[in-house]
């Protein structure tokens, strides 16, 4: 209750302005799910930097190792706490660390604590499909086929009306290497050779949509966006940024409906890459709304503009970035540490807290809700 008290100003003035732009949708009927990346393993992801390290926080059940039944079940219930129903599951290749993880560990605890989460394969295409004129044929198809294999049969395995799910990485980029429609097409083929017609969503709808037709959306069940940071901003978005953002993402929803291809809104917390990619020199996205705002703000502004972006075709669908990825700073999962602004190198003057469970509280507090009145222009 303390949460949603001291969220209550921004809530409103929020509601109001989303209730403007796109209409009254029902916070209960929205589906969270959250990127999760099973890669951490006995060195916490090759020791890669990661700015909590770099200010005196840390995860909250330290470095860990998630081959650890024990790390898995916390995680499992916390996603309970932040009614996360789905994880899409970051999966880099066959054998990959991630594969073994999910094969070795995260599926027989699911299987052992009776949880009712569910998964599906976040894609990975960076080092696995090739780019223009180099498509990996054999690679994808053998992906599919060890998907199709190891996963889908599993009671688990998220379905939309019944099709497995995938999420694609980059489906943008892809598009730019003139390689898209022919990896789908290989996808789909080798999937009906498994018994299994897929559920594509790809992470399509960054930045400015255009203004005509796209032939990929033929191809694609669904699209959305994966890279929040890269289309809002950095430092204090501020309302009117973050009300752009999201008008942009109608206009992604409303282009790919027209060609009969679903829309998935996405949320991140904050994004600061700088404790791994501190040579790339980029600003950070604050976890605050504006300076004065409380921590959380702008994940809880997103969450009330995206769930007025959720779609019937896409089982309601809303996607966290995300529940661990430590480097990049989007994670949920708890926190320790003091309240600080330093080093200057890593935050840029940005003030960061260790917070809990907060943004598992906030996210169950706004898709738990009771429906509420609808409200007139």
């Amino acid at each position: 209750m303390e949460i949603l008290r001291q969220f209550l100003f921004i809530h409103f003035q929020v509601s109001i302005i989303s209730i403007a732009i796109i209409g009254k949708v029902s916070l209960a009927q929205v589906k969270p799910a959250a990127y999760y990346y099973p890669w951490h393993s006995n060195d916490f992801h090759n020791g890669e930097g990661y700015l909590r390290e770099f200010i005196s926080h840390s995860p909250k059940l330290g470095e860990y190792d998630d081959r650890n039944p024990e790390t898995v079940v916390r995680h499992i219930d916390w996603s309970q706490q932040g009614n996360i129903q789905v994880w899409m599951t970051s999966w880099w290749g066959p054998d990959s660390r991630e594969d073994l993880t999910l094969r070795s560990t995260i599926l027989p605890t699911i299987e052992n604590t009776s949880s009712t989460l569910e998964f599906a394969i976040f894609y990975e295409t960076i080092n696995r499909i090739g780019g223009k004129n180099s498509l990996k044929t054999d690679k994808v198809i053998d992906d599919i086929n060890h998907i199709c294999d190891k996963f889908l049969n599993h009671p688990n395995y998220y379905r939309i009306n019944g099709r497995p799910v995938l999420v694609i990485y980059l489906t943008r980029y892809l598009e730019q290497e003139e390689i898209l429609t022919d990896f789908i097409l290989l996808m789909r083929a080798a999937g009906a050779k498994r018994g299994h017609n897929f559920f594509l969503i790809g992470d399509h709808a960054f930045g400015v949509p255009p203004t005509s037709r796209l032939p990929v959306f033929d191809y694609l069940d669904a699209i959305t966006n994966y890279d929040i940071y890269g289309s809002l901003g950095s430092g204090y978005v501020g309302s009117e940024a973050l009300k752009d953002f999201y008008e942009r993402q109608l206009g992604w929803k409303s282009l790919a409906q027209k060609q009969n291809c679903a829309f998935v809104p996405g949320v991140t917390p904050g994004f600061n890459d700088r404790g791994v990619r501190l040579h790339a020199n980029r600003e950070p996205l604050s976890r605050k709304l504006t300076k004065d705002s409380n921590f959380g703000s702008l994940f809880q502004a997103s969450i009330k503009y995206a769930e007025n972006l959720v779609d019937e075709n896409s089982d309601r669908l809303l996607i966290v970035t995300s529940f661990n990825e430590w480097h990049e700073d989007t994670q949920i999962e708890p926190v320790i540490g003091n309240s600080t602004s330093g080093p200057y190198l890593y935050t840029q003057g940005l003030n960061y807290e260790g917070y809990g469970t907060r943004y598992l509280e906030i996210l169950s507090a706004m898709t738990l809700s009771e429906p509420q009145q609808e409200l007139n222009n």
